[in-house]
């Protein structure tokens, strides 16, 4: 074999190889942005979930349950879910 065709060789296996890197370092972006929807999507059923479940509960303070889910978004149905009182009833 001659150097030059070794060379050109050597150059396939490596264009070959970063081509695959390539692809794999375009897949992790990919997957990152379909993890932040399906997080987005959970935090939005989840805030929905919380605001019906304060807004047919019997409880106290259900005027300012419903304003701190509100207003607070996914972060406050999460404490809602945390702090709320432990039994309510339904309507």
């Amino acid at each position: 074999m001659t150097s030059a065709r070794c060379s050109a060789i050597i150059e396939a296996m490596n264009n070959e190889v970063a081509g695959a890197a390539a692809s794999a370092t375009a897949i992790i972006p990919c997957v990152l942005m379909l993890f932040v929807i399906a997080l987005l999507i959970a935090s939005v059923v989840m805030w929905f979930i919380a605001l019906i479940h304060a807004a047919t509960s019997k409880m106290e303070n259900q005027a300012v349950w419903l304003l701190v889910i509100i207003l607070g978004g996914p972060i406050g149905a999460l404490v809602y879910f945390i702090a709320r009182p432990a039994k309510s009833g339904r309507v």
